[in-house]
Parts: C-alpha cells; sequence; structure tokens
C-alpha cells in the first residue's frame, strides 16, 4: 500500500504557484508548523509540576523559526524550496548529588 499524493508541475507553473504567497499561507496550515508553535515551555526539571511557574522555562526561538512553512523560488536550479524542518537542540546537565539527584 502507498500513501501520499503527487501533483504534476512544469516549470512555468511550479514557479508560479512558489512565488504565490497564498501558496504560503496555505503551507504554514499543516499540523506538523502548528504543533511546533504550540511548544513554548520545557521542563527545567524532570519532573517539572504544571502547575508551578517556576519550573518551566521558554524555548528560545531562533529567527529563522518565522521562515517555517516559507516557499522560495531559486532560479539557478530551477526549485522551489520550502522551509520544512526545525532542529531542536536540548541541553541538559546533572544537578544536585549522586545519592538525592534532581
Amino acid at each position: 500500500m502507498t500513501y501520499g499524493c503527487a501533483v504534476p508541475y512544469n516549470k512555468e507553473s511550479l514557479e508560479s504557484v512558489c512565488n504565490d504567497e497564498k501558496t504560503s499561507a496555505w503551507i504554514k496550515t499543516f499540523d506538523i508548523f502548528n504543533n511546533l508553535k504550540e511548544f513554548t515551555k520545557f521542563g527545567k526539571w524532570g519532573n517539572a509540576d504544571i502547575y508551578t511557574t517556576k519550573d518551566w522555562n521558554l524555548v528560545k526561538e531562533d529567527p529563522s523559526f518565522a521562515k517555517l512553512g516559507d516557499a522560495v523560488w531559486h532560479e539557478g536550479n530551477q526549485t522551489c524550496l520550502i522551509y520544512s524542518s526545525v532542529l531542536i537542540k536540548i541541553i541538559y546537565g546533572k544537578t544536585g548529588f549522586d545519592e538525592n539527584p534532581q
């Protein structure tokens, strides 16, 4: 079984769709982008309490995150680039004592 779809384009129609602002607006409605926008805070500790606001930090957002879902036409190789991925860096460390780690 194969899932998915394909839409055939020639160069002119692909360039037209890629440069259309409606395309970027339509692409940004996909769940893959909306779910990432809900990721706004992370727990400082492994068992952060959802009711204790001091247990949570805001996610630092790179300026390139605003490009998510944008479509850009590249004339040189005649391709349409859609910013569709995000790199999430998780930096962690061990705190406390070995007998009672946090």
